[in-house]
């Protein structure tokens, strides 16, 4: 999957060998609940840092090129 910040940068989610679908799933759906509880732009922007800090866990990569 591709990721495009608001200024352009470009960085790429891959999964790796330790993929882990479930675990995945689990995290998306942590990340989506910091979401929809989000009171401002802050508490958004900690929500996708949830998960792009996490996303190793699962067996996801988060690559910055």
């Amino acid at each position: 999957m591709v990721v495009v910040t608001n200024l352009g940068n470009v960085s790429y989610l891959v999964k790796n060998s330790k993929y882990d679908f479930e675990k995945a799933v689990v995290l998306l759906n942590e990340a989506i609940d910091l979401n929809n509880k989000a009171k401002n732009i802050k508490d958004l922007q900690e929500a996708a840092d949830y998960f792009l800090k996490s996303c190793y866990n699962v067996g996801i990569n988060y690559e910055k090129r």
